[in-house]
């Protein structure tokens, strides 16, 4: 069917396609359509084009299905525009499309490939609770009014690079299966990203944001790149869990460092104190190399870099035994062990009686001054003392 350039000039007359079937190839190519549109529950087996299209009032998909690719590149929708429930089995394009009424896609199911590069939002985007389940593009997308994302599972790779969020955006409780990408995009005001969960890369690098960050309860599978990005007011990371991978990338380390900057300013102390912990041992074999790497593994393993109270009284308490015994062995007439735990305890302080004849009291000495650092330190980020 071939209704291009298709014009209706009274708005008053409804355009109603509700529940047609479309058999063959369906062209609907530069046509204005002023009046309500309603292609609710339709069907279109073959693929269709509505590239170039202008609807003067509000135009309706509900429940319509799309069996092979479609188009509504550089299309424009004066009122509202809704595709609930509607479904995409391939490639849809809605590039360069412009939504001057409220957009709903809530849900919306995409199967495919789902294109919205350049599109422009002029008002309230909805595509809460839709399905992606392939490619995800929104490369320069402009969103002027709220946008929500929430609770969506991103199945592929999904790209906002240079995307431009005019209000708030929220992608809370959302699932991000493959890369989620918003390189250079801006942020105007508030950003949620509340209970995300995800499973491959994520990017920020070079993002701008204006407004409230909020991020807390977020889970990564490897550290998210937030380097070269610009914020002005708080980011909240609460409650956020990145893992450690690995081998580490040679630039983990540096996303850690970010990430500890934010933990900083915003005066979260255990997540400091973690990101910390995971920037040392993404040093490992990139910044950190040869003999270099003895003292990180060392602090590694005996007081958890810093943040555990057990190892170094543990190590500590092993120490003492191990000296000891060593002791207790030394001296001509065995005197009983407890004896030499006696002369090995007073060895693990600093205010003990020091003996340079022996080069194990030495060796004791510095162990005990180190761990009761460890200890001290161990506790004073535990306590914040």
């Amino acid at each position: 069917a071939d209704f291009t350039r298709m014009k209706t000039s009274n708005r008053y007359i409804q355009i109603n396609f509700s529940n047609a079937t479309f058999k063959g190839k369906t062209l609907f190519e530069k046509v204005q359509l002023n009046g309500d549109t309603d292609f609710s529950e339709a069907t279109f087996k073959k693929s269709v084009s509505f590239k170039n299209s202008y609807f003067h009032d509000s135009a309706k998909f509900w429940k319509t299905e799309f069996y092979e690719k479609i188009s509504f590149d550089s299309a424009e929708f004066q009122n509202s525009a809704s595709f609930n429930f509607a479904t995409f089995r391939k490639r849809v394009s809605f590039s360069g499309v412009r939504f001057k009424g409220i957009a709903e896609f809530s849900p919306t199911y995409f199967l495919d490939l789902a294109n919205f590069e350049s599109t422009n939002f002029e008002k309230t985007a909805t595509f809460s609770k839709s399905k992606f389940k392939g490619l995800c593009l929104f490369f320069g997308a402009f969103f002027q009014g709220d946008s929500l994302f929430e609770n969506i599972i991103f199945r592929r790779s999904v790209y906002f690079d240079n995307a431009n969020f005019q209000m708030a955006i929220s992608f809370n409780e959302c699932r991000f299966n493959g890369v989620s990408s918003f390189e250079m995009a801006s942020f105007s005001k508030i950003v949620k990203f509340r209970n995300i969960v995800a499973s491959d890369y994520s990017t920020f690098e070079g993002g701008s944001f204006s407004g409230i960050v909020q991020m807390e309860g977020g889970r990564f599978a490897v550290p998210p790149d937030f380097r070269r990005s610009e914020f002005q007011k708080h980011v909240s990371l609460h409650g956020m869990e990145v893992s450690f991978k690995h081998p580490a990338d040679s630039d983990d380390a540096d996303k850690f460092r970010r990430l500890k900057e934010f933990a900083v300013a915003s005066r979260d102390h255990d997540q400091e104190q973690t990101f910390f912990a995971n920037e040392l041992r993404a040093k490992r074999g990139h910044e950190t190399r040869g003999v270099s790497l003895a003292p990180n593994y060392i602090y590694g393993w005996v007081s958890d870099f810093g943040r555990s109270i057990t190892r170094p009284v543990g190590t500590l308490m092993f120490a003492w035994l191990i000296f000891g015994s060593v002791f207790t062995q030394m001296t001509h007439n065995r005197d009983p062990q407890g004896t030499g735990l006696f002369y090995s305890l007073s060895h693990l302080f600093p205010e003990g009686i020091p003996n340079a004849v022996f080069v194990l009291t030495t060796v004791e000495n510095l162990l005990g001054v180190i761990l009761i650092f460890l200890f001290g330190l161990a506790l004073r980020n535990r306590f914040r003392i």
